[in-house]
């Protein structure tokens, strides 16, 4: 995986989104199609459904909202999204 060359993402978040695809992308499908923004409380929620460990859970969100604002025509493809499935949404 390329983004363990990135020295600001944490190994152990790294090994759990690996570990676990689909909840990251399915906490950018939610923000973008039912929040249509990326609303932390109800992140935190969905992280701990997906049974997130408590002191990871922060961190795996910040990473998870770091992939949300990066949305483009050119990556939405990686979360079954298309470039009408973005208009109007708030990325930041």
């Amino acid at each position: 995986m390329f983004l363990r060359f990135i020295p600001s993402v944490d190994q152990d978040i790294l090994d759990y989104v690996a570990a676990h695809p689909a909840s990251g992308r399915e906490v950018v499908r939610y923000s973008v199609l039912r929040a249509r923004k990326f609303d932390h409380g109800a992140i935190l929620e969905l992280a701990a459904r997906h049974h997130i460990p408590d002191d990871e859970r922060d961190a795996v969100v910040a990473y998870a909202h770091e992939q949300f604002k990066g949305l483009h025509e050119g990556n939405l493809i990686r979360y079954r999204l298309t470039l009408g499935d973005i208009e109007g949404v708030d990325l930041s």
